[in-house]
């Protein structure tokens, strides 16, 4: 197992960016790396420009790409963030934050949107550094528009 500081420095090849586009748009559930410690998600194409107003960078490159990596630790006091298949939405079983499906936070105690990491295509395979972190975006921050699909689990 990785230690947090090995995590910080790592670069992950994931595979087929497109094989992996297509499972994230047809599948309920993120891409899960349980090593490095990240979610990755499908971004929603039709919501780049109300991205486009909000992010910047990495961030926004990811998302021009149809992707967003996702730290698993809630922004709050660093509990791991499970993915709640009901609602569709990140959901902190510690302290009640919820994030949607892309990682903006919707209810606190978290200060900030989960955080990032830069992502890219190279060779036609996705990879995530998750050497670069973004913080995540501020409360109130919402380029979806993503509502919960049904109940919460926590």
């Amino acid at each position: 197992m990785f230690s947090a500081a090995d995590r910080r420095k790592r670069r992950y090849v994931l595979g087929s960016a497109e094989g992996l586009l297509d499972h994230l748009r047809s599948s309920p559930d993120p891409y899960y790396d349980p090593v490095g410690g990240f979610y990755v998600v499908a971004y929603p194409a039709g919501d780049l420009p109300e991205a486009k107003r909000v992010y910047r960078g990495v961030e926004l490159a990811g998302m021009e790409e149809g992707f967003v990596a996702l730290d698993q630790a809630c922004t709050h006091l660093g509990c791991r963030v499970p993915f709640c298949r009901s609602s569709q939405w990140f959901e902190c079983p510690c302290h009640g934050s919820r994030f949607n499906a892309v990682g903006e936070v919707r209810t606190g105690p978290a200060p900030r949107g989960l955080d990032r990491y830069a992502v890219r295509i190279e060779d036609g395979r996705l990879v995530v550094d998750t050497g670069h972190k973004v913080l995540g975006p501020p409360p109130g921050t919402d380029t979806t528009g993503q509502r919960p699909a049904g109940p919460h689990c926590s």
